[in-house]
């Protein structure tokens, strides 16, 4: 009789504790870069907390816009990240933060006075950030990545008279180590309660 009691509270506790990890753990946030919505680059990000430390992230990016034949921003891509939260608090997805990135992008255009043009570009490697709270379900994120960039082409142009593109050179294999992603987000935690304590390890 005491060891069926007994049985039956265990599966019990158990079973408060599973969901207890459930509902702690995938936190969903969307987000945007600021710094691509003042240039004109509409952007959506989004990122899920799988742990009390780990979470993954996606983001895209995409603009078409010109200015007579001066200015183009033209641009395709999306890229992935994972990063781990050292989370000194039980708040989600607030404070330091490391990991590594990729991003893939199709092709671009960018013309200031002068102009670069490809048909694909590739780039990977690793970034930091901190993120700071705003208020209960927004928060404010600074990310600064440094890695490898490549594209397998690009067209180099610059203005020459009446202010037409003029073909300057073609580089092809383009690859460099550099700073290669700068990022102020605004962040929307859409669900979950940010300062609940996790019970996952």
């Amino acid at each position: 009789m005491y060891g069926q009691s007994f049985v039956r509270l265990d599966s019990i506790i158990q079973t408060m504790k599973a969901s207890a990890k459930q509902q702690s753990i995938y936190i969903v946030a969307a987000k945007t870069n600021v710094l691509y919505d003042i240039a004109g680059v509409p952007n959506i990000g989004m990122e899920v907390m799988v742990n009390r430390h780990i979470s993954v992230a996606g983001e895209f990016a995409y603009s078409h816009w010109s200015s007579k034949n001066t200015y183009h921003l033209q641009t395709t891509q999306g890229g992935l990240a994972g990063k781990y939260w050292f989370n000194y608090t039980n708040k989600k997805l607030i404070g330091w933060n490391v990991g590594a990135y990729a991003t893939m992008g199709g092709k671009y255009d960018v013309q200031w006075k002068q102009g670069y043009q490809g048909d694909k570009f590739y780039s990977g490697g690793i970034q930091g950030g901190y993120a700071l709270e705003l208020s209960r379900r927004f928060h404010l994120e600074f990310v600064a990545a440094a890695g490898y960039f490549y594209t397998p082409e690009v067209r180099h142009y610059h203005y020459g008279d009446r202010e037409h593109l003029v073909w300057k050179e073609t580089r092809y294999n383009v690859g460099r180590l550099a700073p290669t992603k700068l990022q102020v987000n605004l962040v929307w935690v859409l669900n979950g309660n940010k300062n609940r304590t996790c019970v996952c390890y």
